[in-house]
């Protein structure tokens, strides 16, 4: 069993203590100048494009993005390879050792 501490926590002030938010307030002027008294249009849930046709503009498109996209593929992405080989600079400092103390210097209430 350990010791009792030696003095009370209920003196200390909170780690993270936040205000009470004033009352909102409203003008009804521009309250009544913002309300909108006709309903909005009604949005299509469905695609009123043919599922077997696009624009020829689209479809050109498309066929060049194909194309790119294979030469740019992850198996031989220079991007990918890299990011691969080396690990991460700081590891040391992303430690759960090294987040508890920053945590506890920063709340030491909270390590408790």
């Amino acid at each position: 069993m350990s010791a009792p501490p030696d003095s009370d926590d209920d003196a200390r002030l909170p780690c993270l203590t936040t205000g009470t938010p004033a009352a909102a307030t409203t003008i009804e002027a521009m309250v009544d100048r913002l309300t909108v008294l006709t309903p909005s249009p009604p949005v299509p849930t469905m695609s009123t494009a043919s599922s077997g046709t696009a624009p020829v503009g689209i479809g050109r498109a498309w066929l060049s993005m194909t194309s790119a996209n294979s030469l740019t593929s992850a198996a031989v992405g220079r991007f990918i390879v890299i990011a691969s080989a080396k690990a991460a600079i700081w590891a040391a400092l992303a430690s759960p050792a090294m987040i508890w103390s920053m945590a506890h210097a920063a709340c030491p209430r909270a390590s408790g």
